[in-house]
């Protein structure tokens, strides 16, 4: 019996029912759709084609069990070289369902694969290899490369995270290794290799994970506070409430991701003008466009994280850094050692010099370890008066009694951050002062370092209700 459709059928809505809104009839030409692929992964690796046929395999087998499925078109997993294999393909919709946009058939078939024992069904990232299982490290310097990509792949196979295919970037001290497995990549993230008391710091790929087909992304709303709530309340009131689906703030709330009723409602708010924010704002939020696009042209791995997330990296840092400073000393004794060997009239000159030379090293590391802080502080501390100015201005514009009163109550708690952060920025300033005092009196603060406050800067108080 072969697969039947009928009308398009749009998302589910992700907080309450939806309505019986009539759908619109699409144009392509107005704005061409993209990124209707699916990236199935979880299948044989044994060989360049082999995913694809055993994708085939298990099509034919949920046929024979019932499942009716529409024709679909199968490419295999990209690769960098002939002979490298792959466990993924990518999926999509033969005519007539190529031409015109069908998201929900599309959800269909991957709801009906990702439920295969061992397969994994997503929404395809973007164009181009899949990234999702990748991470990348680095050496010292290209040529210490092969031998860094040989201690990993030792230490990967003791740990059992498997690797479909790894290269070295060429010309650069760059390595990146593709995983079977996303549980490997989360292990690695949460862990570090360390190798010879020395630390590999893993690096991933910057993207966001679509969750439905033509998903709309608008990214650099990070600067407001309230992005989700006004962005929910643009779409609602010009497209209509029935438009809006589902939304999401991603990457530490930088990026919103919606999902609307249907491609027309899509392309309207793709080609419409983007007027979700007042005229004159500082920040500018980038015009919406679908997420497919957003991940395909790179999204920059350079987005803030939580405070308490950062309390913890520096941690790490102070423990690499000492361990950096421990790599480095080895490296000026052999140094020494081998000066010596050719100049042994030199000996005591050159002991004399390399210990003057290690203290200085150090007391700069040291005082810059604290400068380093006080600027991530610093920072901290303006972003949380320019998230006070953006509040205010909401509040401003806010008519209603209600969300008045929570941006009051946010106004209220960024004023106690704001507090908090001086302290920890003045704290900051009388450790490095006593520090220079101490090991490097006559230290200069470079001319970009921030100034010290004059005196503790309280937030202002908002007037109450």
């Amino acid at each position: 019996m072969p697969f039947s459709t009928g009308p398009l059928q749009p998302p589910p809505v992700s907080d309450g029912p939806s309505t019986d809104t009539p759908l619109s009839t699409y144009d392509p030409s107005s704005y061409p759709f993209t990124g209707l692929e699916l990236t199935v992964s979880g299948l044989d690796r044994s060989g360049p084609r082999s995913a694809h046929e055993h994708l085939k395999i298990i099509l034919a087998q949920l046929e024979n069990d019932g499942h009716l499925l529409p024709k679909l078109h199968i490419t295999p997993g990209a690769s960098r070289t002939s002979n490298e294999t792959s466990d993924y393909v990518t999926v999509s919709l033969t005519d007539p369902y190529r031409s015109t946009p069908r998201p929900d058939i599309l959800e269909f078939v991957r709801k009906t694969l990702d439920d295969v024992p061992g397969i994994t069904a997503l929404w395809r990232i973007l164009n181009g290899p899949d990234k999702s299982r990748q991470l990348s490290f680095f050496a010292r310097n290209k040529e210490e490369a092969p031998k860094v990509k040989e201690k990993l792949e030792r230490f990967f196979k003791q740990e059992h995270y498997h690797v479909q295919s790894s290269w070295i970037w060429q010309g650069t001290p760059r390595l990146t290794f593709n995983f079977v497995s996303r549980k490997a990549v989360e292990n690695l993230l949460a862990k570090s290799p360390v190798l010879e008391a020395r630390t590999f710091v893993p690096i991933a790929p910057t993207y966001v994970q679509p969750v439905y087909g033509l998903e709309v992304g608008v990214s650099n709303v990070g600067a407001f506070p309230q992005a989700q709530l006004i962005l929910d309340s643009y779409v609602k009131s010009r497209y209509g409430v029935d438009a809006w689906r589902s939304s999401r703030l991603e990457l530490n709330g930088t990026i919103y991701c919606v999902v609307l009723r249907d491609p027309e409602v899509t392309t309207q708010f793709l080609t419409d003008p983007f007027e979700a924010f007042p005229e004159g704002s500082v920040f500018k939020p980038n015009k919406p466009d679908y997420l497919y696009k957003l991940n395909s042209a790179g999204i920059p791995n350079a987005f803030r994280r939580p405070y308490q997330a950062q309390a913890h990296d520096s941690l790490d840092a102070r423990q690499q850094m000492d361990k950096l400073m421990l790599q480095l000393l080895a490296a000026n004794q052999r140094f020494v050692e081998r000066v010596m060997d050719d100049q042994r009239q030199f000996m005591e000159s050159l002991i004399n010099a390399q210990d003057r030379f290690t203290t200085t090293f150090l007391n700069a590391l040291t005082i810059q370890a604290a400068q380093s802080q006080l600027v991530l502080a610093q920072s901290d501390l303006n972003n949380i008066r320019a998230s006070m100015s953006t509040a205010q201005l909401l509040l401003l514009l806010e008519k209603s009694p209600e969300n008045q009163s929570n941006i009051r109550m946010l106004i209220n708690s960024l004023q106690g951050r704001t507090l908090e952060s001086q302290d920890i920025v003045n704290t900051l300033w009388d450790d490095i002062n006593r520090l220079q005092s101490t090991l490097m009196p006559v230290t200069p603060i470079p001319p970009s370092f921030p100034s010290r406050p004059t005196g503790a800067t309280s937030a202002p108080a908002f007037p109450p209700d």
